[in-house]
């Protein structure tokens, strides 16, 4: 049939733009697929019946007459090749899969504006056309399908072009669909919508850089500046915006801490921000005067510890007005609680800490199933261990989880990427990249390959990762640093976890900055110059310091609201915000980062979040003009 043969003809032309195949198409975006479409039901399959055709049943009626029927069938036998019909079936088949059925007169547009003829309007032709989004259904995620009888669909082919429109997991689609449903002003983004200012050098670091961190020391104040922190075992270095640019002051402020770990904290429960270091032969606490100036302090009792290997350390609540120390060691996570003069107690984190192999170590705190505690996710190769937060200080046993890094150097890092609540995980890794969605309760899966373009580019030999909104418009974004000759990629987040390359912030695109080639030793997101976006700081190969300045759209302030821990708070505190009903997600508000929460359009913002042992409480924040900081009042 000529219908079969243009279905054909489509499925070579997308064929052959395979390695593009997820460039996102700005003229059929979600919101066209929504908009034209007459249905759309959330489908499962039920099994195969004898004559070949698959059982198709209605879960639920998402857009369209709720009265259609519960069921139909599906015939995979007028696919266009024996190979695309039995992926078809193994995919539909394949246990607790749900599906997506978009159907209508749909007239996609490509994305340099061409038409393409679907053939459903012709005289004889079918009476639907339908899309069908299936994640089982590998490489193509998508089905077409044709309706040539009232309880019967045709199955034609898998279908990439549509990958363009969305590339992502079902249950992610369904959660776009009822976001496009809600509100009328949904929507998707096509491009990252930011771009860099020229590029501004810094300095040069000396020696190895092992981190690049954005720290706010000082308290809130308009504009309020981030600082940028150097952290590497030949000396750490501290910068500050001051006459139109970043200033190393760490001579000014006597900081000689020399870190191969390190955390920020309150310590000594004075209110001001300490340092925690390690330099590989003991730990240090750098404890910040009232005039700014550090003082060092060495941790009593840290030797085992630092025998141990330390792999990472992070501050936390521990019920007192002084931040407690997690160190992630070889042989499971230590907690060091300070007493009023300073001295630690050093404990495993839960009873049978010790037992971990010495593969374990590094160690992520964060409230992971959203019960106001916070936990703390104890990373291996093979498996990780998750330690549930039951109190102030106090953890339950770990228990296995199936979160891996794989071999070798990697680089973690978490962030609500599907806006759900929970913060997920992205590592960047030398073997493969892997993004772990966290389902709650202690449950990970990973969902790489169901993320969009960031599924396939540059996917092994990253050493870092970031998440943040650099564009402002309300969604976790990624960034992914390289070891290798090779520049950072930067992915925004069009929703939902489905990440598209940021060409327009692509360093290498127009020659941004074309050292960034040549791999990079650490990197940091910051609004360094106080305006309400996001800027970068990369830390070249060779050492140069270089500082991209962001701007987006033509507004001259971005418009932001920062959750501040007050005080005494150690946190770490998860922040959940709303805007116009729009669930923007979980951020994490730690000692010295607050949980900033960006948009384009000046408007309410709601947040919600609960202190480890305190009540939940809510607030709303107005953005207007500039960002706006808040206190997280316990």
């Amino acid at each position: 049939m000529r219908y079969r043969n243009v279905f054909a003809w489509i499925g070579v032309l997308g064929l052959g733009l395979q390695p593009a195949r997820a460039l996102i198409n700005p003229n059929f975006t979600p919101v066209h697929l929504v908009r034209e479409a007459e249905t759309i039901l959330e489908i499962s399959f039920a099994g195969r019946e004898t004559d070949g055709r698959l059982k198709a049943i209605v879960r639920a009626v998402l857009k369209g007459d709720a009265r259609a029927p519960k069921e139909f069938y599906v015939d995979p036998s007028s696919a266009v090749a024996e190979g695309q019909r039995d992926a078809f079936v193994g995919a539909a088949l394949r246990e607790g899969q749900r599906a997506l059925l978009f159907t209508g007169a749909f007239r996609p547009v490509g994305a340099e504006g061409d038409e393409m003829d679907l053939g459903a309007g012709g005289a004889g032709g079918p009476q639907a056309i339908g899309f069908l989004h299936m994640d089982s259904l590998e490489e193509t995620q998508w089905a077409v399908l044709e309706k040539w009888k009232e309880d019967q669909w045709d199955f034609v082919k898998g279908e990439n072009f549509l990958l363009a429109t969305f590339n992502g997991a079902t249950d992610m689609l369904r959660r776009f669909v009822e976001y496009l449903l809600a509100d009328p002003e949904a929507d998707v983004p096509v491009d990252a919508g930011a771009r860099w200012q020229p590029p501004m050098a810094v300095g040069r670091a000396e020696g190895v850089v092992e981190r690049a961190e954005a720290i706010y020391l000082t308290p809130p104040a308009d504009p309020w500046t981030a600082d940028l922190f150097l952290a590497g075992p030949g000396g750490d270095r501290l910068y500050r915006w001051r006459d139109g640019g970043l200033g190393d002051i760490t001579g000014e402020v006597r900081l000689s801490s020399k870190s191969r770990r390190h955390a920020w904290g309150d310590f000594n429960g004075d209110g001001r921000l300490d340092l925690a270091s390690d330099d590989g032969r003991g730990l240090t606490i750098h404890e910040q005067r009232e005039d700014g100036a550090f003082a060092p302090r060495a941790v009593e009792g840290a030797g085992v510890v630092v025998e141990l290997g330390v792999r990472s350390l992070a501050a936390l609540s521990a019920g007192t007005p002084r931040a407690a120390l997690l160190a992630g060691t070889s042989r499971g996570p230590v907690l060091a609680i300070f007493d009023e003069n300073g001295k630690a107690a050093w404990q495993p984190l839960a009873e049978a800490a010790g037992e971990a192999s010495a593969e374990g170590g590094e160690c992520l705190v964060a409230d992971f199933d959203g019960d106001g505690r916070p936990d703390a996710l104890e990373l291996g190769p093979r498996a990780s261990r998750w330690y549930r937060g039951e109190a102030p200080g106090r953890f339950a046993p770990p228990q296995t989880v199936p979160v891996q890094t794989g071999p070798g150097r990697y680089g973690p890092v978490l962030g609500d990427f599907d806006q759900d609540g929970l913060p997920d995980l992205f590592i960047a890794a030398e073997e493969r990249h892997l993004l772990w969605q966290n389902r709650g309760e202690g449950r990970f899966e990973e969902v790489m390959v169901l993320s969009g373009e960031v599924s396939y580019k540059l996917t092994h030999s990253g050493v870092l990762s970031l998440a943040e909104d650099f564009n402002n418009d309300g969604r976790t974004d990624l960034l992914i640093a390289y070891g290798i000759p090779q520049a950072p990629y930067i992915l925004y987040n069009r929703g939902f976890r489905s990440f598209a390359h940021a060409l327009d912030l692509d360093l290498q695109r127009d020659s941004v900055l074309p050292e960034s080639g040549k791999g990079q030793q650490a990197i940091a997101f910051g609004d360094f110059d106080g305006d309400g976006f996001s800027d970068l700081v990369i830390v070249l190969h060779n050492g140069d310091i270089r500082l991209l300045r962001s701007t987006v759209g033509k507004r001259q302030k971005g418009l932001s609201a920062r959750a501040v821990l007050p005080p005494g708070e150690s946190g770490p505190v998860r922040v959940v915000g709303t805007r116009f009903e729009r669930p923007l997600g979980a951020r994490l508000a730690t000692p010295g980062r607050p949980a900033v929460f960006a948009a384009r359009d000046p408007g309410p913002l709601d947040i919600v979040w609960r202190h480890p042992g305190g009540e939940e409480r809510r607030r709303e924040i107005v953005l207007e003009d500039g960002p706006v900081n808040a206190w997280l009042e316990r």
